[in-house]
């Protein structure tokens, strides 16, 4: 285990590949904008930490890290993912896949992916094609759990991009952030995810009306936050399901930046 942690670090040794049995290494809050090439020689690691780190690109071979398990990347400034990332898949947490802005085609390396429990996918804006968002096989994926989707909030999106790229049902939290289309999608329902505990909606300020949320069942949080398209909130929120208690299990309920409601 190495942890660097706060080090005013610029550059890494290439001797770091000397240490073959090391499992954990935490670079995260360096100065580090690139990652030697002999890093990816370290076939024991199983955490590599770059939260808040400037990096910019990966070494050419990261995908040789077989062992990896863990890849925190929150606050690093790439802009694609490593070549051939979806040979990792022993990857259980990816705390931020990056949709490169050619075509967005490269969200299908993580069809292979199927250990994942923590996820965070950014540049969704990119995906273009509908095929490649179904490639990425996220319904599949049965031990994922928690999910960020986020979008860039000024780029105009197809709506049905959101649509098939549906979670699997043992999802517990999930979060939309900057979502540009005029509807949420139709898997946002208990029947879909009747495991959700905790739902985020952040500036997804062009969908008018809300999804049937009151008929998710156990869901403990709610927080919805810079959804200027919501005017009115009626029915349509607790699921227009008599049969059924809506929000039986809802204990935090947060809305905020909602400056066209009026009524509820």
């Amino acid at each position: 285990m190495l942890s660097l942690r706060f080090c005013n670090l610029k550059k890494l040794a290439d001797e770091i590949s000397n240490l073959k049995l090391l499992r954990y290494l935490d670079l995260s809050r360096t100065g580090l904008t690139s990652l030697p090439d002999s890093i990816c020689m370290l076939y024991n690691l199983e955490t590599l930490i770059l939260i808040h780190c400037p990096l910019t690109e990966f070494p050419l071979d990261f995908y040789k890290l077989v062992s990896l398990r863990h890849l925190m990347l929150k606050g690093v400034r790439i802009k694609k993912m490593p070549e051939q990332i979806g040979r990792l898949n022993n990857l259980q947490t990816l705390t931020d896949f990056v949709v490169g802005d050619h075509k967005g085609s490269d969200i299908k390396e993580l069809t292979e992916l199927n250990h994942l429990c923590t996820l965070r996918i950014s540049g969704l804006e990119n995906v273009i094609d509908r095929v490649d968002a179904v490639t990425a096989n996220l319904k599949n994926k049965k031990y994922l759990e928690e999910l960020c989707m986020m979008f860039c909030y000024s780029k105009e999106i197809d709506i049905f991009i959101l649509e098939v790229i549906e979670p699997n049902n043992n999802l517990n939290k999930l979060d939309i952030v900057g979502y540009c289309g005029n509807n949420f999608p139709n898997w946002i329902k208990d029947r879909h995810l009747p495991n959700l505990i905790s739902l985020k909606l952040i500036e997804c300020k062009f969908c008018s009306r809300m999804p049937p949320l009151g008929q998710l069942s156990y869901l403990r949080e709610l927080s919805i936050s810079g959804c200027r398209g919501i005017e009115t909130i009626g029915e349509e929120f607790y699921g227009n399901n008599s049969s059924n208690v809506a929000f039986r299990s809802l204990e935090i309920l947060q809305f905020e930046k909602i400056s066209e409601w009026k009524d509820w």
